[in-house]
């Protein structure tokens, strides 16, 4: 009589080897998160850039209305807020939308998107971006930062 015994090896993963996988998963996401965060930004200076276009041209059509960027044939002075609630996708910007210093005039404007202070882009590196009645683009960067206007508005 024979007496045969199955043998049952265990099988599974060592820990050297599921030290490696994480290991290999953590490298992965360092290269991959400010990648992808960079992305993220790209995609808000772009709405940003879309709004901020799109003010300029409600600023244009309120210039041919009123022959004035600043006061309506009728009622009061154009405001910020004004201009805000014209854009269509002012609600979910990452931005600000404000009129530069001593802005607007009769025959002038500066528009500015600055980086709300509590969200995302807040401390990006392109920082506020405006645009003035001539169409001329301008960038603020953050203290610090250096950029252009070439790299920012794309």
């Amino acid at each position: 009589m024979s007496s045969t015994r199955s043998i049952h090896t265990s099988r599974g993963f060592t820990l050297i080897e599921v030290m490696v996988v994480v290991a290999i998963i953590g490298i992965l996401a360092s290269i991959a998160y400010p990648s992808y965060t960079e992305y993220v930004r790209r995609g808000q200076r772009a709405k940003a850039q879309t709004a901020l276009m799109e003010a300029a041209q409600y600023m244009q059509r309120y210039y041919a209305a009123n022959n004035s960027y600043k006061t309506p044939l009728a009622g009061s002075d154009l405001t910020a807020a004004n201009v805000a609630s014209a854009l269509s996708n002012s609600n979910d910007l990452a931005y600000d939308l404000s009129f530069d210093t001593n802005s607007p005039t009769a025959t002038s404007y500066k528009l500015l998107m600055t980086p709300k202070s509590s969200g995302t882009m807040n401390g990006d590196r392109c920082g506020a971006f405006g645009i003035d009645q001539t169409g001329l683009k301008s960038v603020t960067p953050p203290s610090g930062k250096s950029t252009t206007v070439a790299e920012c508005w794309k």
